[in-house]
């Protein structure tokens, strides 16, 4: 565990957030509308981002620079497999601001008390969570977690600092919390109910966990998105992933995993994202726009690897990316990923927990057939 506070272990900030300022309310399920009449040809001028790309970034000293020019994690070298560099930064900062879109400007949806007094943001990122976080809940301290140092160390609120840490690690946090954040977590752990277990021994008593995570498939009110690069694309991030020995299809489960662990009052949430802009609703289609360009910034860096595993040559992975490219911007292909907002609280008295019990990608058979299965059922009743 190293501190990401002390200056010696920094690198050099990217300068302050561009923070948007949100309440954080615990909110009611996201409604979905795609037939509200808005404008078809609707344009988002660049104040919609949120978030201008910098173009200036943190540079982490052990970063790996490969082949490609991107660069990796070095603590823990190959475990995640997405790049840190600045576009990765720029993306991940943008993906936050689509969310929070979504979530209609929450940052969490759990009943949280006003100020929960420990809070442990987990696979951080940039930071920009913990940073909002800790500026909305000034009485609240906010630790983020990652593999990389690329959290700024200026411009911060006094309440919030960063270590570098991988949470399948065994956690020796001085205390336990009371509110753990998950966001987009599916390609980062080898056994995500093993985190899930650590965080439910890391809560007080009372305390919530909340993830904020997408499943794999795609749903589609017109079935446009079937037999489009778009899905050959998805399918080839869930082989290429279950090749390398991860099951990234695990937020369908994290509802169930929660009620085996014990936590009580587990409720999920569906939050569709439209990949471009081909809904009606304002909102909708905003979240639309916003999730295009996130594609679109980091579609090669999110895919090469796992493409790569997927035993597709440069030549197929440059086509491919090419075309899903080029259907990203076509609003004929009518398609949403299935997010979901999961939370669960810890209850006041414990019982003993439950064996871990076949809930790890490595211990699991024919981890490739059930995911690529279930993907191609879709996700057809995530709205109901």
């Amino acid at each position: 565990m190293i501190r990401c506070t002390d200056p010696a272990n920094r690198p050099e900030s990217r300068g302050s957030q561009n923070a948007v300022p949100v309440g954080v309310p615990s909110g009611p399920a996201v409604g979905y509308r795609p037939d509200v009449t808005v404008s078809a040809d609707e344009r988002f001028d660049s104040d919609t981002w949120g978030r201008t790309p910098t173009n200036y970034s943190i540079i982490e000293e052990d970063s790996v620079i490969e082949d490609t020019g991107r660069s990796y994690h070095g603590y823990k070298q190959g475990k995640y497999y997405i790049p840190n560099d600045g576009v990765e930064q720029d993306r991940l900062d943008f993906q936050h601001r689509m969310f929070l879109e979504a979530l209609d400007g929450q940052l969490s949806l759990a009943p949280l008390p006003d100020s929960p007094r420990q809070v442990l943001d987990i696979c951080c990122g940039t930071g920009i969570w913990s940073i909002q976080f800790a500026e909305a809940h000034p009485d609240s301290t906010v630790l983020g977690t990652d593999l990389s140092f690329i959290q700024p160390s200026t411009g911060i609120p006094p309440n919030c600092s960063f270590i570098k840490e991988d949470a399948e690690d065994e956690w020796l946090y001085p205390h336990k919390f009371d509110y753990i954040h998950f966001r987009f977590v599916t390609t980062c752990f080898d056994d995500p109910k093993a985190v899930m277990r650590s965080a439910f021994e890391n809560l007080n008593p009372g305390g919530w966990i909340e993830y904020q995570d997408i499943q794999t498939g795609f749903w589609s009110p017109d079935e446009s998105v079937r037999g489009t690069s778009i899905e050959k694309w998805g399918r080839h991030l869930i082989a290429g992933a279950a090749a390398k020995g991860r099951n990234i299809d695990v937020a369908r489960h994290y509802k169930t995993w929660m009620e085996e662990l014990g936590f009580e009052n587990v409720t999920q949430v569906s939050v569709p994202l439209p990949g471009n802009v081909w809904p009606r609703d304002r909102k909708w289609k905003r979240v639309g726009a916003y999730l295009s360009r996130d594609l679109l910034m980091g579609l090669d860096g999110i895919s090469r690897k796992m493409l790569v595993a997927a035993g597709l040559s440069p030549s197929e992975i440059a086509t491919l990316l090419t075309n899903v490219r080029k259907e990203l911007v076509n609003t004929q292909i009518r398609w949403s990923f299935p997010a979901v907002v999961v939370y669960g609280q810890k209850p006041l008295v414990t019982r003993q927990l439950p064996p871990l019990n076949g809930l790890s990608v490595r211990q699991a058979d024919s981890v490739e057939e059930s995911a690529l299965r279930k993907f191609d059922s879709g996700t057809r009743d995530y709205l109901r």
